[in-house]
């Protein structure tokens, strides 16, 4: 089995290795986000957002990365993907837009906040045990992009840190094993980000 990753690098892979697919929400970083796992050498697909879940098991699928996108969660033409999917035990790393997604089709609430949030920003992680800061320090420079954020959490779900502005910057649910940071680890002004994807492989690994 093979896979093109960006119409450029032709992979080949074994059951062995991990595969990743990225849904793509139109964000303008997903090329960053293939990149991050390009250096962790996990194979992965960017892959449209509304693909079915039947679909993501025919291809063996371990691991799932929603992306960030210009959309609104809240607004009448929004990208949506299988809400299967959060039921589906495969683990999830929502990024910007993908943790308000989750948010949103799970039972929380997102809403405009009023202006945008952009540029590196600090965070402050709540405890040392949550999944993707894992051997990071409670301090952490990420870069951050939204006008819109997460004001209350799907049931189940651990706010994880937050920002001088933004006090949901993080989520998890460690038994569904579905993830969500408002900030994008992809991009180099994420100091640790690749450190965060590694982190999110880890509980792939785990899982599979």
């Amino acid at each position: 089995m093979y896979y093109i990753k960006e119409n450029k690098n032709l992979y080949y892979w074994t059951k062995d290795m991990e595969e990743i697919i990225v849904l793509d929400f139109k964000s303008e970083y997903n090329k960053y986000i293939m990149e991050k796992l390009e250096e962790l050498n996990i194979k992965a697909k960017l892959v449209d957002f509304n693909i079915k879940l039947e679909e993501i098991k025919k291809l063996n699928i371990k691991g799932i990365i929603l992306s960030g996108s210009p959309k609104s969660v809240y607004s009448l033409d929004s990208y949506k993907c299988d809400e299967r999917i959060f039921k589906s035990g495969i683990p999830i790393l929502g990024i910007c837009y993908g943790m308000q997604l989750i948010s949103e089709m799970m039972g929380g609430k997102v809403e405009f906040m009023g202006d945008n949030e952009y540029g590196q920003k600090d965070i402050t992680i709540f405890n040392d045990d949550t999944v993707l800061f894992k051997n990071l320090s409670l301090k952490e420079t990420v870069w951050m992009d939204h006008s819109d954020h997460v004001v209350k959490v799907p049931d189940g779900f651990t706010i994880t840190s937050k920002s001088e502005r933004c006090f949901i910057t993080s989520i998890e649910n460690k038994n569904m094993n579905i993830y969500g940071v408002q900030f994008h680890p992809e991009m180099h002004g994420s100091v640790n980000g690749l450190k965060m994807f590694k982190n999110f492989i880890e509980v792939v690994r785990r899982v599979s």
